[in-house]
């Protein structure tokens, strides 16, 4: 048996193994997902998709990691889709912990199941979000006055960006999210969303990228826009501190994290959830 970091060739095998292991997915969900992880660019001491048990021949178990870097922020890797077959479940704690051994890098877990929970709160994972923001077209009109636009971005509307903010925009539209430009009078941000189906007929945005504060502040152009694309809601992560005026928090989706520094709630970007999809 060996653990060993996943390539390009054993790509195929990957994604059966996360067909089997996560039987609510399709095989395209997967097959793109793992098409996505492997455009984005590789950073320097770490795999480029994550690792595996390598155990009779052949991957029985599998761990996808994505990590990205992060400016000031140092480097962060996001902890995805951990499957080990059952005899050889074994090995599960041990691929863990051996992706636990990189340096220099936040961890993240966005979506951990309540079996996987008191596993990363073990090795020292702590919540760094309190749930989800929901806004809908009635509570976005009851948001604080202020004063804003919001543009839908594609890839010929990127050249007014910084050279950071035009990067993170085109990675995402090659991914198959959707960018929005938010303008105020003092500021412009990226508002980068997935849609999502809840209870599989209501058609919503999940929040890659966004401000949870801004979204707040114009939640009434911000849901505008977002309808004019077809959803009706929006999901956005919201900090612990946090207590909205408007919409309804709902305490799920609660993002993980262990390192010096927790992530900013509202920034899943390059996340499991923009490479693979909510």
């Amino acid at each position: 048996m060996a653990i060993r970091e996943i390539t390009d060739d054993d790509l195929e095998a990957v994604r059966e193994l996360l067909v089997e292991g996560f039987p609510l997915r399709s095989k395209d969900y997967w097959a793109q997902g793992l098409v996505n992880l492997q455009s984005l660019p590789r950073v320097e001491g770490f795999p480029r998709y994550g690792y595996l048990v390598d155990a009779d021949h052949a991957p029985q178990g599998v761990l996808l990691t994505i990590t990205s870097e992060r400016d000031a922020h140092g480097v962060r890797t996001n902890f995805s889709s951990w499957y080990v077959r059952e005899g050889y479940r074994h090995f599960a704690l041990l691929l863990f912990r051996h992706a636990l051994e990189l340096k220099n890098t936040t961890f993240i877990n966005p979506s951990p199941s309540e079996q996987v929970v008191p596993i990363l709160k073990k090795f020292g994972f702590e919540p760094y979000t309190a749930g989800l923001l929901m806004l809908d077209l009635r509570t976005a009109m009851r948001g604080r006055p202020s004063r804003g636009a919001v543009q839908r971005l594609g890839t010929r509307d990127l050249s007014d960006l910084s050279e950071r903010d035009s990067q993170i925009a085109e990675d995402h539209l090659r991914m198959g999210c959707e960018v929005l430009r938010i303008d105020t009078d003092d500021r412009a941000a990226l508002l980068i969303h997935r849609r999502k189906w809840v209870r599989r007929v209501v058609p919503c945005s999940q929040v890659i990228l966004g401000d949870p504060d801004l979204m707040i502040d114009l939640a009434g152009p911000v849901m505008r826009a977002l309808a004019g694309r077809g959803s009706l809601l929006a999901l956005c992560d919201i900090d612990q501190s946090a207590k909205p005026a408007i919409g309804r928090v709902f305490p799920r989706g609660i993002r993980y994290f262990k390192g010096a520094t927790p992530p900013a709630a509202g920034d899943l970007s390059y996340s499991e959830l923009a490479v693979f999809g909510p």
